[in-house]
């Protein structure tokens, strides 16, 4: 066990300055300090964290760069000439004390959110760091309570489980729990409070249980169903090859979302028959320069390389909103996840950011099954332009001598509702559509899926999201055409049955999840 003591509570006093513009400086400058520490995290955990999963920390940095966060602590130094640590703990917590009012549980866990952005700011204007756990042999980490940071730099060879005292389901630390593989029990309270150095713990996190110096019997039984479980992820995983077939034989595909030759690599190594999501971001973020068509050529195909034989969907670029870089002008948005973003920008910077891609691609799609998905497309004519646009290349190319698959199968994101409520419309033009619940929860809730202030109306769109599944499902076997998930619901085993009784075709997900859900699917009647 390692028992993680509790950080000493930052003390912030209320001190007069004298030099405002000093100290709105050292407040903005901590906020960009922060900001940076986030986005290191971001990359690191890029390997290990779905899409979905790294918005976590694209919901921290919204944090910081909310405006009336930052205008609220600045007018607040001005006029009651304080320092920028009490002032922004004083913003921090009107926030915090707003949403925990609510008696809302999404709302509870966006308060602890803040209140952990808004202490690592307090932390930089004090030149004081973040609390390390630094392990050195497998242990059951026991704590109050662990931030997404100390959670994204841990070195999980050596984490056997967590348990801490304060914390819910919804809250961003369990979602990295689930994500990373860690068992952990969240939210225990006072039972905590006797556990010493010396304590033996069983941690058992599928029951929610937990037993800190077992007798024997209790530890031997324990042992026992451990090892039954061990065995039962190992069949498994021995299994996950096999198709992913019903009793009544209603086959459906598996397949991974995959941003990276190393995740390519786990696909094929965890049974993956495919994958239903290359996310080709990768290719753009954190660099200082535009990849060139045949750096992404060399790129894409080192992923390829790792799944021969294997049907492979590639989305083109998804960039913009919440996914910034650099080395291309964008214009601030009052709303950048409904403005220029993914093929828009790409087209509005045609030459530089898209041809290259559409050219990378179609130069591997001679030699590898690939297939195109293209994301944000709202109207007939957005799905025209691009189409367009990857036809004239094929000839484009086909006059330089090189070699390319003229009929690659090609499909549209569901995740804007105008196709969503009407896939009559598209689905003559398609060969395939893939739906992204969570971009099509934001839409139709009206909810950014990286503002933590309006996080929890993102799940009640689970029963429309369900309405939509199911009529372009059946539209698009009417023509002949076939429908996948590749967004957060598509491993969620309490709907897994009714996407399969839909006649979804295709479910996508992190590589981890797939073993068991082949097995789950397997046992259904």
């Amino acid at each position: 066990m390692f028992l993680l003591k509790n950080e000493e509570p930052l003390l912030i006093q209320k001190k007069s300055i004298d030099n405002l513009e000093e100290e709105i400086d050292t407040f903005r400058r901590a906020l960009a300090v922060v900001k940076n520490q986030i986005r290191e995290v971001k990359q690191k955990m890029a390997q290990q964290l779905s899409e979905n999963e790294l918005d976590i920390y694209d919901a921290h940095i919204s944090i910081l760069d909310d405006p009336e966060l930052i205008d609220k602590t600045i007018d607040l130094i001005t006029i009651q000439k304080v320092c920028a640590d009490f002032a922004i703990n004083v913003v921090a917590r009107e926030y915090i004390e707003l949403l925990e009012q609510l008696d809302d549980e999404y709302l509870s866990a966006r308060a602890k959110d803040i209140d952990e952005v808004s202490s690592a700011v307090v932390k930089s204007i004090q030149g004081k760091s973040n609390q390390a756990i630094e392990l050195t042999k497998p242990v059951i980490i026991v704590a109050d309570k662990i931030s997404t940071h100390q959670i994204s730099v841990l070195e999980t060879r050596f984490v056997l489980g967590i348990i801490t005292a304060q914390g819910g389901a919804t809250d961003h630390s369990s979602i990295l729990y689930n994500a990373m593989g860690i068992p952990a029990i969240v939210g225990v309270g006072s039972q905590l409070n006797t556990v010493q150095y010396f304590n033996s713990i069983i941690l058992d996190a599928e029951q929610g249980l937990i037993r800190i110096d077992p007798d024997p019997e209790t530890l031997k039984a324990f042992e026992a169903q451990y090892e039954s479980h061990r065995v039962e992820e190992k069949i498994n995983l021995q299994s996950s090859h096999l198709p992913a077939r019903t009793a009544s034989g209603k086959h459906i595909k598996v397949f991974a979302n995959i941003g990276n030759a190393k995740e390519a690599k786990e696909a094929q190594l965890r049974g993956a028959d495919g994958v239903g999501l290359l996310r080709t971001e990768f290719c753009f973020l954190d660099r200082k320069t535009l990849p060139s068509e045949d750096e992404q050529y060399e790129m894409y195909k080192q992923m390829l390389d790792e799944l021969p034989g294997k049907e492979v969907i590639i989305r083109l670029i998804d960039i913009g909103s919440d996914k910034m870089v650099s080395y291309i002008e964008m214009d601030e948005e009052e709303n950048p996840a409904l403005g220029i973003r993914a093929l828009r920008l790409g087209f509005k910077h045609y030459d530089s950011l898209l041809r290259p891609q559409i050219r990378a691609l179609l130069r591997l799609s001679a030699a590898f099954d690939i297939q195109l998905l293209f994301p944000m497309i709202a109207t007939q004519q957005g799905l025209k332009d691009i189409k367009e646009a990857i036809h004239k290349e094929m000839i484009i190319l086909k006059t330089e001598g090189v070699a390319v698959n003229t009929s690659i199968p090609m499909g549209i994101m569901v995740e804007i509702p105008n196709v969503a409520l009407m896939p009559e419309l598209f689905v003559d033009d398609v060969d395939f559509f893939s739906f992204g619940t969570n971009d099509l929860a934001q839409y139709m809730m009206a909810a950014d899926r990286t503002n933590t202030s309006v996080a929890s109306y993102l799940p009640k769109a689970i029963p429309g999201i369900l309405k939509l599944i199911e009529k372009v499902t059946e539209i698009a076997h009417d023509r002949g055409k076939w429908v996948g998930i590749c967004g957060g619901l598509a491993a969620d085993t309490k709907l897994i049955e009714t996407f399969i009784g839909f006649g979804v075709d295709e479910l996508s997900m992190p590589s981890a999840l797939i073993p068991k859900t082949k097995a789950f699917i397997r046992e259904l009647e």
